[in-house]
């Protein structure tokens, strides 16, 4: 994690020669994944309370 937005934070899955594109697309889909599961089990924790949203958005291309 490079850095946190308010309440967004942004994520960077470098492409590299140890790590090709399709790698390091695949790691960020778990990742992606395994945020949105983590938070509804936040969520069903404490399901009592208001919901806690989570939007997940995934580009690939370059960063500059």
């Amino acid at each position: 994690v490079l850095k946190f937005i308010g309440d967004g934070m942004l994520a960077i899955f470098p492409v590299s020669l140890d790590m090709p594109k399709r790698e390091a697309c695949v790691l960020a889909l778990e990742a992606a994944r395994d945020a949105i599961e983590r938070n509804a089990r936040v969520n069903t924790r404490y399901g009592s309370k208001v919901a806690l949203r989570l939007d997940v958005a995934l580009n690939h291309g370059i960063v500059f």
